[in-house]
């Protein structure tokens, strides 16, 4: 991971609404999006859209360079050489800092993790080879430090990996080569797959897991690796394989081609500072309907759904998609729920109600605590909601609200500001993995429970 020098302003006062402006650059994750394919199994997954809607896949990006720049820690590493040449301690609060902010795939394997053809009887890590960040350099011919981000998608079978790497193709090639896998390009597009597999990478080999394989550090699968001009990636499932390079030719849409991914990925690097992490999913994904009118006295509603935030809940629209975020604007984390609607008057109507349920979330109920605080008042520093804006593409009138949460430094330098900062992100996506994201449900609820527990 290279680190760069760049110069930012303090994430301020935003316009309420945000018209869609001209961009110097297209952003890394709109260009790793104009990879993937606007498919129903892309989408939906092999189940389709008529599947519980919990399958969807969600697609989850990282950039390992804005980690290194605002982590607690004053060391730099460009290259495994400078890692190693550091001492076990310095190696460790490395790691140890960018691990503080990580919260979202794919996550890049240890650098001082072992390699090699043997198991340790008691840990189970592969042993007699090189350190990861070593061994990357020999499986792929270019240093671990020199990715950039990484970005998951789909579900299996039809799982890819993108990667935003400085490589020579030439080196890639020959290490490829060494490691039994042959030139299968298509459509001028250049892809190495396995000699004795062919282009189908999902059989599983747990005597054979690569650690350094960053496109598969744990299942021992050998899939194929497709080249782009400074991206790498890779998908296990074989037929899919022709649908990723008709992407690439632009035979077939992509996702970035795709009104409504496109107008997601605008609404979040609107909020014009660094993209750290990101999180995005289909809105019915988290959605439930719950109905608990018919209830007439608490102890007969579900624990689970015993939620006294609820009581303050108005009607709030489905949105399209959605997505949690990571921003870094100087000193500040800013933690984000950005949700994408069809129109500017449906995002107009969430934008207050959905402010108020991601400043009221905690994910308790009144089993656990009867005062339920919002989570944002239990992390140990400052945390400002920002005021909820919208993003407004005029050419198609997809808007979306963003509401932010500012997140304030700490004294303590061991639980630094994206330790606390993340703790929130996690709690978001640990709600929506147990389909407890509640902030994007709808609800109704008897009289009685809104005038006991309504504010």
């Amino acid at each position: 991971m290279k680190r760069f020098a760049r110069f930012l302003v303090l994430f301020s006062a935003i316009l309420l609404v945000l018209p869609v402006g001209a961009q110097d650059e297209t952003h890394p994750l709109l260009e790793m999006l104009a990879f993937i394919p606007d498919t129903d199994v892309i989408r939906y997954g092999y189940g389709g859209v008529d599947q519980s809607p919990s399958f969807y896949p969600s697609i989850f990006y990282t950039d390992y360079t804005t980690f290194e720049q605002y982590t607690p820690t004053d060391i730099t590493v460009n290259s495994f050489e400078e890692y190693f040449a550091l001492s076990d301690d310095e190696q460790l609060e490395w790691y140890g800092a960018v691990l503080l902010r990580s919260v979202f795939e794919p996550a890049l394997p240890r650098p001082f993790q072992t390699t090699g053809n043997e198991r340790d009887p008691v840990t189970f890590q592969m042993t007699g080879g090189p350190p990861v960040a070593e061994a990357v350099k020999i499986a792929f011919g270019f240093d671990y430090f020199d990715i950039e981000r990484g970005l998951i998608f789909g579900n299996p079978p039809a799982q890819g990996t993108i990667f935003g790497v400085d490589y020579d193709v030439d080196s890639l090639d020959t290490a490829l080569s060494e490691r039994g896998y042959t030139d299968a390009s298509q459509m001028d597009v250049q892809i190495w797959c396995q000699i004795e597999t062919g282009c189908d990478g999902s059989a599983y080999d747990r005597n054979d897991i690569e650690p350094e394989n960053i496109f598969d550090t744990r299942l021992g699968r050998k899939p194929p690796i497709i080249a782009a001009d400074g991206y790498l990636y890779s998908v296990f499932d074989e037929e899919l394989i022709t649908t990723l390079i008709e992407t690439q030719v632009d035979a077939v849409d992509s996702l970035a081609d795709a009104d409504d991914y496109r107008v997601l990925v605008s609404a979040i690097t609107s909020i014009d500072v660094d993209l750290v992490q990101a999180m995005l999913f289909n809105g019915l994904s988290a959605y439930a309907n719950v109905d608990l009118s018919d209830y007439e006295v608490i102890e007969d509603i579900p624990m689970a759904l015993q939620i006294p935030q609820w009581a303050d809940y108005q009607q709030i629209p489905l949105p399209t998609l959605v997505a949690l975020t990571d921003h870094q604007a100087g000193d500040s984390q800013i933690i984000s729920l950005v949700a994408l609607y069809q129109t500017e008057a449906g995002a107009e109507f969430a934008r207050d109600e959905l402010a108020r349920r991601m400043t009221q979330f905690s994910g308790e109920q009144i089993y656990d605590n009867p005062e339920i605080p919002p989570f944002i008042e239990s992390i140990p520093t400052e945390v400002t909601p920002l005021e909820p804006t919208i993003y407004l593409d005029e050419a198609t009138e997809f808007s979306a609200v963003v509401v932010s949460f500012s997140m304030g430094q700490v004294e303590d330098e061991a639980y630094p500001a994206p330790y606390y900062g993340n703790q929130l992100l996690a709690r978001w996506a640990d709600a929506f993995y147990s389909g407890a994201f509640y902030p994007l449900w709808d609800i109704a609820l008897p009289d009685w429970f809104i005038e006991e527990f309504g504010s």
